[in-house]
């Protein structure tokens, strides 16, 4: 029998934490794939992330697991353990990533997962919802998505020839890390206005469905491995599937934290373990993507804990309405960090990707805020003598003794809110 870990609003928001961990991370690769590059110095870059944000890696010794992220390619479907391989232009390659923070003497875990194609630029989760209607306007509309091949590389006649050769293969490669970035988020816009776990797998299958007949082919959902529940361990109840099943599966409640993570094969779903019993590739070669996030579910909506702006962005285009917390369009997580204060004030709190990272200027203080948070609040209708309670929350790496710190040193800084009664 299921049993599963609610979570309250203040272990939600040590999850928050933990999330933007896996969001640094994610930046951290993001910014360092390139072709030459090996899996194992991609794994020094994660665990480099994880250090600076005063985290510890959920996956390194997990089981035996010997790295802080798992890097797949091409054929590859999950747990590529980093080494030797160097990433070649065209080359789709997936990033599973996870951090934990103790939190109230107990681990607070995040996980999340990213795909890439190797040369194309990276799209952010405002120009994919920006151009959420081009997927939808017929066959091959998915090849708008992506630049081509960059030639900047300027690669050698070798190289060049084998590019050519690829190009088929590379569209066929973008198509398929966005369609699976659609069903991540149209799986995850299910957990709002679904009453039960199979509401995920079902979204999943649409979204299939739908491409399959704009793009003239079908990505096949992997069915071996599926997301599952995550608080205090990285893996917990409920088992989330990507496919549709019959029978009755948990209810979606408040207080369920839920890592939801379709991967999808442009081939057979059936798949093979290698001799070091993690790296697991599909039987027949085919290509394979992996999107994941970690929602949480509020009494007035959901938030996604790994995502820097909350999911505002990767939501919009479902338009859920009602099946939001008050304020996600704006500020994600900010809606229940601060419920009853709206939007406008809270927009400050979700910096973009860009940021994070990067050297932040201004101090930040615990108590009365800095001159930036409060020409946020006196430019909003809420100032600093409205708020009953304002907790500047800063998590830096260990050993630091002061609150003001460069982004670079620690992650982010999360102001929480309580409205007056």
């Amino acid at each position: 029998m299921s049993r599963i870990e609610y979570k309250t609003r203040d272990q939600m928001k040590w999850m928050r934490e933990s999330g933007l961990v896996v969001a640094e991370i994610h930046r951290s690769l993001r910014e360092a794939a390139r072709p030459g590059i090996t899996t194992a110095e991609l794994d020094e870059v994660s665990a480099d992330a994880i250090r600076r944000c005063g985290a510890r890696s959920n996956f390194l010794n997990y089981y035996g697991y010997p790295a802080t992220v798992c890097i797949s390619p091409n054929d590859v479907i999950v747990h590529g353990i980093p080494g030797k391989y160097k990433l070649a232009l065209g080359d789709i390659v997936s990033f599973d990533c996870g951090a934990w923070l103790e939190r109230s003497g107990q681990q607070w875990h995040g996980d999340a997962a990213f795909t890439l194609v190797i040369g194309d630029e990276f799209t952010s989760d405002e120009d994919f919802a920006s151009t959420w209607v081009r997927r939808h306007q017929g066959p091959g509309a998915g090849k708008h998505w992506g630049g081509a091949l960059p030639s900047a590389d300027a690669p050698t006649p070798a190289e060049a020839s084998a590019v050519v050769s690829k190009q088929g293969s590379v569209a066929r490669r973008r198509e398929l890390d966005l369609v699976t970035r659609e069903a991540l988020w149209a799986a995850l816009a299910s957990v709002a206005h679904g009453k039960r776990v199979s509401a995920i797998g079902e979204a999943v299958e649409r979204v299939v469905a739908e491409r399959a007949e704009d793009l003239g082919w079908e990505a096949g959902i992997i069915e071996e491995f599926t997301g599952h529940g995550i608080g205090t361990k990285m893996h917990q109840d409920p088992e989330v599937l990507n496919y549709r099943v019959r029978g009755l599966m948990p209810k979606l409640r408040p207080g369920m934290v839920l890592a939801v993570e379709p991967m999808l094969t442009t081939g057979d779903i059936e798949t093979l373990t290698e001799n070091d019993d993690w790296t697991v590739r599909s039987v027949d070669g085919s290509d394979a993507a992996q999107w994941e996030h970690t929602v949480a579910i509020l009494e007035d909506g959901i938030s996604i804990l790994s995502a820097v702006d909350g999911g505002a962005a990767g939501l919009a285009p479902s338009t859920l309405g009602a099946g939001l917390a008050a304020g996600l369009g704006a500020a994600g997580l900010a809606a229940f960090l601060a419920p009853g204060l709206g939007a406008s004030p809270l927009a400050f709190l979700a910096p973009s990707p860009s940021t994070i990272g990067a050297k932040c200027s201004r101090t930040r203080r615990a108590t009365g805020g800095s001159t930036a948070l409060e020409a946020a609040l006196t430019n909003s209708p809420w100032s600093l003598s409205q708020a009953r309670m304002i907790l500047l929350v800063t998590f830096l790496p260990e050993g630091s003794s002061s609150l003001a710190s460069s982004c670079t040193r620690g992650l982010a800084t999360i102001l929480l809110f309580q409205s007056p009664t």
